[in-house]
């Protein structure tokens, strides 16, 4: 007797306070909430797996602070390539003060985050089309204005 097949939801309610969970690149991925390390599986099955081997060596604490509460903002810079790739995560920082953005030197990507959402390209230029056009979703003032030239911009 098998039991009922792994769903997204079904990780979220057994997992949810130790990782948070994304679909990149054709893979399901696993961010671990004290930002140590990040899973990634072809199957939903496949990450379930990866979570209880990964918590069994490794347990994720669940009284994490949450975002906000610690510097956590720099743990990968020492990840990032060169001087170039810092002053791009600089500038991303501050034109998107709501999220969290990192790089991962383990993953190759470009990461920014929230409590809802997480984003993960593979470049520095892919994150910002990115999160612009999530802001130009969003409604009039949040986070601020939309840059001229993209819909509802200023004109």
């Amino acid at each position: 007797m098998t039991g009922a097949p792994v769903t997204l939801e079904s990780l979220a309610f057994n997992w949810g306070d130790a990782y948070v969970f994304s679909y990149a690149r054709d893979r399901w991925v696993a961010l671990r909430r004290d930002h140590l390390r990040f899973l990634t599986a072809d199957t939903l099955a496949g990450l379930e797996r990866a979570l209880e081997a990964d918590h069994r060596d490794h347990p994720v604490p669940r009284d994490f602070d949450p975002p906000g509460a610690t510097d956590y903002l720099s743990l990968a810079d020492d990840d990032l390539p060169d001087e170039d790739a810092r002053f791009l995560l600089a500038a991303l920082r501050h034109a998107f003060p709501l999220w969290v953005i990192t790089y991962s030197g383990q993953m190759h990507a470009w990461l920014a985050r929230t409590r809802k959402k997480i984003i993960c390209e593979n470049s520095p230029v892919l994150l910002c089309a990115a999160l612009l056009l999530i802001q130009c979703r969003q409604p009039p003032g949040w986070p601020g204005p939309v840059p001229r030239g993209l819909p509802g911009g200023e004109s």
